[in-house]
């Protein structure tokens, strides 16, 4: 039994011709054996440079080879005369002919575009109408014609006007896939990432929007936020925020990885900012023993038990993964801010700025 594309189920005939198209495919699938595939209701667009063209194909069988043959069905009754064959559409004429070597070219011209060395044949197809052995017009050769007696057999008409053809699975499939519209599609992770780039920020404005405005006697806000919902964005605006109003800024955080990534993307050291963990900080107390020397539990017990002794000197200070810091660790980052408030060790991130009135 041949391959029908697409399948039958969806196709409910309304008229008597399409009827008529339904009982001749359900006769092509079940009498061509299974290296036929039979294509119906095929859409074929051409695309033009002032308005594109538009047709449709009834039924295109092919066989093993990737071999067509077009099959143009005309039910009820067709007139031809000198101008060519016409069949009644209620009170319209309508010019087959014309219509036939229209799409017929249409497919030609799209297979001749991708290069395939096939066979293509045009049968004009008249389930309800006897045409004579010896009858033919300069239209359309006998030949190329399927009256009502050779429909009856239409598969053994096809097998004997087509062939069979030397099997060719690899053109079968790329006929298919170009029949049936298959695109191959592949997800551009690019595009996706600069999407979802633009929803984060359209999503997490709001939280660098207005945690700036919220007036906090004690001097401390604390945000405490899930990963992609702004604290990055408001930790950025607020040092680019110091930095135009020629505060002095740190930014503190226990993993190298994260404060490496904003040490590129915040205001540099030149212009106030400090971007660093807290290690590094320790480590740049001590004077910034080399690798050999360097024991991070010792430099991390001189800076804490030396900063009491340090002088304010932070308008800003911004604690980001706090939950990974020690408590005494924080405290220690707070002697540096020129006013402080209460620490709450529950926070997430953190952010400390001095209060209005001490900015200068």
């Amino acid at each position: 039994m041949a391959k029908l594309l697409p399948d039958i189920v969806n196709f409910k005939p309304l008229t008597a011709g399409e009827h008529t198209e339904r009982e001749l495919l359900l006769q092509l699938q079940q009498g061509l054996p299974d290296t036929y595939t039979v294509f119906h209701h095929l859409h074929v667009t051409m695309a033009r440079a002032v308005s594109d063209q538009h047709g449709e194909l009834d039924v295109v069988v092919m066989n093993r080879a990737g071999d067509l043959a077009a099959l143009e069905i005309k039910a009820g009754e067709l007139t031809f005369d000198q101008a060519g064959a016409f069949k009644r559409y209620g009170n319209a004429l309508k010019d087959v002919a014309h219509q036939s070597r229209r799409q017929f070219g249409q497919l030609l011209e799209r297979i001749r575009q991708r290069g395939w060395r096939i066979r293509l044949h045009h049968y004009l197809t008249l389930p309800h109408q006897r045409v004579a052995a010896d009858d033919e017009s300069l239209s359309y050769p006998r030949e190329r014609i399927i009256d009502s007696e050779e429909c009856r057999d239409l598969p053994g008409e096809i097998q004997r006007k087509l062939g069979s053809g030397m099997d060719d699975p690899r053109l079968r499939e790329d006929i298919q896939r170009f029949m049936l519209n298959w695109l191959g599609l592949s997800l551009d992770v690019t595009a996706l990432s600069q999407r979802l780039g633009q929803q984060v920020r359209a999503i997490s404005g709001g939280l660098a929007t207005w945690v700036p405005r919220i007036h906090a006697p004690s001097g401390v806000v604390r945000v405490r936020a899930t990963a992609g919902s702004g604290k990055t964005q408001l930790a950025l605006g607020l040092l680019e925020e110091a930095v135009e109003m020629r505060q002095r800024a740190a930014y503190v955080c226990f993993n190298r990885p994260l404060a490496d990534h904003l040490a590129e993307i915040a205001p540099s050291r030149k212009h106030g900012v400090e971007v660093a963990t807290f290690h590094q900080i320790c480590w740049e107390h001590a004077g910034r023993p080399a690798a050999g020397s360097l024991d991070f539990k010792q430099v991390t017990s001189t800076y804490l038990a030396d900063a009491c002794q340090q002088a304010a000197d932070l308008d800003l200070l911004v604690i980001d993964e706090m939950q990974d810091l020690h408590a005494d660790w924080v405290q220690s980052l707070l002697t540096r801010l020129k006013a402080t408030g209460r620490l709450g060790h529950d926070a997430v991130h953190t952010l400390f700025r001095a209060p209005a009135d001490e900015r200068a």
